[in-house]
């Protein structure tokens, strides 16, 4: 069996998934799932798919640049 890539997932289109997110943030998934945990302000996702097994969300590629602004602007405020 092969194993996954990390962060092998394109950042061309509108929406991302978890790896895309990821991948366009220059971060690894587990620091992604650990903002995801701790930060309420970053952007909730939209769930697409949901099973017993798999939970398949995707975010709006500019809710995380805004998202990302946000976050620049206020340590440039401090």
């Amino acid at each position: 069996m092969e194993k996954k890539k990390d962060n092998d997932s394109s950042t061309d289109g509108d929406f991302l998934n978890s790896d895309g997110v990821a991948k366009y943030m220059h971060i690894s998934r587990m620091s992604l799932y650990k903002i995801i945990k701790t930060d309420d302000t970053f952007p909730k996702g939209h769930s697409i798919l949901s099973g017993k097994v798999r939970n398949i969300k995707l975010w709006k590629k500019q809710d995380i640049a805004d998202w990302i602004i946000s976050k620049t602007a206020i340590k440039s405020e401090h």
